[in-house]
């Protein structure tokens, strides 16, 4: 939606026409994860499960450093395409996308070197610790792909345009759970026309799983790479990668070091927590790992409802229409309720028949119950914190989100959890 096309009243209409497709493209992301855990439990077991739980929490908080340039991008084009300094937009993407490669070369250095000590530091112990170390250092390796996907989506999002990151999302889960297939799980063995076929791939563990993944990342990475180039309506070049300007780029950080700042204080906050209860048990990490999987189905509308809110509301106070952007803002804080508590109440009801899809343990699928009907009954919550994130980030204040995520989860969440 370019800013030439901002309708001169947004309507809901508007709203959902960004936000479905971001819905689509998180429930990706999402399945991204839920692939690789489905085929890893039920062909490795429960201790492999929970080396790519507790690998995944901390890759999580490590490049959340890339969402300073992400989110901070999004922001800063957003206000350039509402203002109509397209030009400039095209300018900052590329600037955006030089910075993050960078960035994520020397995030998989650090993952690389510091992957036992920070997996020791978590509590991962013996048969864990080991295969964690595997998974993560694969992983690192790639970096630079998973940096070019969250920043190439931020700026075609920014510049009005959700589905073409939604459809490389979901080529890179049809690659992911081939490759991992593959790797992890191997094909059979077979005969046909008295020809004898002997099976394929297969035997790797969590090293083919963080193997496939990486492919699936770096195709899907040269996908998006190309519509920035040749299919974004902002003029993005290939010179303009690494030609930086000091100017520019402390707009970008200081539009998305507050939000970095945010999600790393919540992440750290899980691994905490995760390192309290890593003494509990093999049983009760992995419940964890499958609580937090299943219970992000929830976030997917709010999180859609909150990145189109952004965007629009980005566009609008570029375009200095105040009264429309706070009228925005309160139908995402209307829809992304009506989802989320619609979510919490499946959560409730159904929590054995959403967790029997990741494993099959009984000790972690008793757990799992408990620990999901507990968390369907701050839905609401969530849903505020989430929506609301968007909407001060889209006005161009993203300090406040910090402020209260900060508070509520080190003054409340983290000492209650202990």
């Amino acid at each position: 939606m370019a800013a030439e096309n901002v309708p001169a009243r947004v309507s809901s209409g508007d709203l959902f026409r960004l936000a479905w497709p971001l819905a689509i493209e998180n429930l990706f992301n999402m399945s991204l994860m839920w692939v690789d855990s489905i085929i890893i439990n039920h062909r490795l077991g429960t201790e492999s499960f929970a080396a790519v739980q507790m690998s995944g929490q901390l890759m999580n908080i490590i490049t959340l450093i890339l969402t300073v340039v992400a989110t901070g991008a999004s922001i800063v084009i957003s206000h350039q395409v509402g203002a109509g300094e397209r030009e400039d937009a095209g300018k900052t993407a590329g600037q955006s996308v030089g910075a993050g490669l960078l960035i994520s070369i020397g995030i998989g250095v650090l993952i690389y070197a510091a992957a036992p000590l920070l997996l020791h530091l978590l509590g991962a112990r013996e048969a864990v610790h080991t295969q964690g170390v595997t998974f993560m250092r694969i992983l690192s390796m790639f970096m630079p792909s998973v940096g070019m996907l969250a920043i190439l989506g931020a700026i075609l999002r920014a510049s009005g345009d959700t589905r073409g990151p939604m459809a490389v999302t979901f080529m890179v889960n049809i690659f992911n759970a081939a490759l991992n297939y593959l790797f992890v799980w191997g094909t059979p063995a077979f005969s046909i026309g008295g020809m004898s076929v002997p099976s394929l791939g297969g035997g790797m563990g969590l090293a083919g799983s963080a193997t496939g993944t990486s492919i699936a990342r770096i195709i899907g990475a040269l996908m998006m790479l190309y519509m920035v180039l040749y299919r974004s309506e902002l003029t993005v070049r290939v010179k303009e990668f690494f030609r930086f300007q000091g100017k520019s780029l402390w707009r970008v950080a200081r539009m998305g070091l507050p939000a970095a700042a945010e999600w790393v204080s919540w992440q750290s906050s899980q691994i905490l927590v995760t390192g309290m209860v890593a003494p509990l048990g093999t049983a009760v990490i992995a419940a964890r790992g499958v609580t937090n999987q299943t219970e992000a189905i929830t976030y997917v509308p709010a999180m859609a409802l909150g990145t189109a809110g952004s965007i629009l509301i980005g566009q609008l106070m570029g375009a200095r229409r105040r009264d429309d952007a706070v009228a925005t803002g309160r139908r995402v804080i209307t829809y992304g309720l009506i989802a989320m508590i619609s979510g919490g109440v499946f959560l409730f009801l159904f929590p054995r028949q959403i967790t029997g899809i990741f494993t099959s343990d009984p000790a972690v699928l008793t757990l799992t119950d408990t620990t999901l009907r507990i968390a369907a009954l701050y839905k609401a919550g969530q849903c505020l914190n989430i929506v609301c994130g968007g909407i001060f980030r889209g006005a161009g204040n993203p300090q406040w989100p910090t402020i209260t995520v900060t508070i509520s989860t080190w003054l409340v969440s983290v000492p209650l959890a202990f």
